[in-house]
């Protein structure tokens, strides 16, 4: 569906290859590789004739397999390196950068045009003729569709993204992004969902899976909600190529699931960091010593949930304002940024301008 990118090396070939130079000397490399699938050879006939050698850049010829775009993947055909669980390309010393940011950095830095704008493939059974249009971020996926043709009485499911990774837009009036690279608009007819997907133990999204993952485990243990097997079973490794589901004949959801686990996990951590920074502030409160604040009474603090709320604090007595206020912010281990304001996680102490601070009910 998607040839956005193919067009774009076909259009603009010699700015595609200087854009790939910047990210070169941007990373001070000698040497880059760029990897096009075989089934568009005219791309890579066209790039090779321009001497990509003299931008630092090779070519390289890559069999034609889903997903070979991916970050992992590239690196992997490319350099034969394997990213680790949980890992980035930058690694392994790789980093992986897209066609159309390419061409994007190029249009940046040599015309000074800044990343407003990105060719859409509009496509899928309810578009007479797939077009590649150049649209603007924002602007409303009605526009785009009405400039594309589409009948609109027809569509069942609007996917913005490609057929396997994209994601269902529930409102057309909706803005485009800049990472969507198509619009693609289906019919009933192409509806393959169940309304009874069962596992039947087949194993087939293990086979397809390519990063050696068990999908139906995962699966499993996402909809138990069990949080220490998800990351036993390295759900954050799955990229949401849609392999699984492709393949699956019980017709599960198993890429939604996943991004339904991979969410629970990031809100367990998000969680889990939260309280680690409330204790430590709690920490750093408990065990300050009276030496470093002169007259000064503290009322007791208090838990709730993962969050600490300081009852009441006020400096009392005569002193010289900015130096007090400089002692408290090492009595509570925190920095000073301000003479009239400290900084706590996710929140701010205000002094008032009468000499006393009052922190009832700040929560942070």
């Amino acid at each position: 569906y998607l040839c956005g990118d193919h067009r774009t090396m076909l259009e603009h070939p010699e700015e595609l290859l200087k854009g790939i130079e910047l990210v070169r000397i941007a990373h001070g490399l000698d040497k880059c590789y760029y990897g096009i699938e075989k089934n568009k050879q005219d791309a890579i006939d066209l790039l090779t004739s321009l001497d990509p050698a003299k931008y630092g850049v090779e070519i390289v010829p890559e069999v034609v397999k889903y997903p070979q775009g991916a970050e992992k993947m590239q690196v992997k055909a490319n350099t034969n390196r394997e990213v680790k669980p949980g890992g980035l390309p930058s690694g392994v010393g790789c980093n992986v950068v897209s066609t159309y940011t390419a061409y994007t950095i190029y249009r940046a830095c040599y015309e000074g045009i800044p990343s407003i704008e990105r060719v859409v493939t509009v496509a899928g059974d309810c578009v007479k003729e797939a077009q590649n249009l150049l649209c603007r971020f924002g602007t409303p996926l009605e526009h785009i569709f009405a400039e594309a043709g589409v009948d609109m009485d027809r569509v069942e499911r609007i996917c913005m993204g490609g057929p396997m990774m994209g994601i269902c837009v529930a409102d057309p009036t909706a803005g485009s992004v800049k990472g969507a690279s198509g619009l693609l608009l289906f019919s009933k007819d192409m509806n393959r969902e169940s309304d009874t997907p069962t596992c039947i133990r087949c194993g087939n999204c293990i086979a397809h899976c390519p990063m050696k993952l068990e999908p139906m485990y995962m699966y499993m243990y996402v909809q138990k909600g069990d949080l220490k097997k998800m990351e036993e079973y390295h759900v954050m490794d799955c990229f949401e190529c849609g392999s699984c589901s492709y393949g699956c004949p019980g017709r599960l959801p198993l890429t939604h699931t996943f991004k339904v686990g991979k969410a629970m996990l990031n809100a367990h951590r998000a969680e889990e960091r939260a309280k680690a920074e409330a204790a430590k502030v709690n920490a750093a409160v408990a065990a300050a010593d009276d030496q470093y604040v002169l007259h000064t009474r503290m009322d007791r603090h208090r838990h709730m949930g993962h969050h600490l709320v300081i009852n009441k604090l006020v400096l009392l007595g005569e002193y010289d304002l900015p130096v007090q206020r400089n002692k408290f912010s090492k009595f509570l281990g925190i920095e000073h940024v301000d003479p009239l304001i400290f900084t706590l996680p996710g929140k701010q102490l205000l002094f008032d301008l009468d000499g006393q601070l009052d922190v009832s009910g700040v929560q942070f």
